[in-house]
């Protein structure tokens, strides 16, 4: 299972502009996941979506770092493929 360090580790490697477009909302969808489980919420900000999200996921993964779900995965899948 994917967890929230370990989609940290892998959006490390990743450039900004690789996550927008059509990996956007497989991103939303697993930010909204990890941070609804750790009990996180989503703090609005002027920040870049894609930066926002990152943050959010990042906050996740030091405070509940085995934090998962199905979206996170498939976030993964997506990740590996493209």
């Amino acid at each position: 299972m994917v967890t929230a360090r370990g989609i940290t580790a892998r959006l490390a490697y990743r450039e900004l502009d690789e996550l927008d477009g059509p990996l956007l909302p497989f991103l939303a969808a697993s930010g909204a996941e990890l941070g609804s489980v750790a009990e996180i919420p989503w703090r609005f900000s002027p920040d870049d979506p894609v930066v926002a999200l990152i943050r959010l996921i990042s906050r996740v993964a030091l405070t509940h770092p085995t934090a998962a779900g199905p979206h996170t995965a498939r976030l993964a899948q997506q990740l590996d493929v493209s």
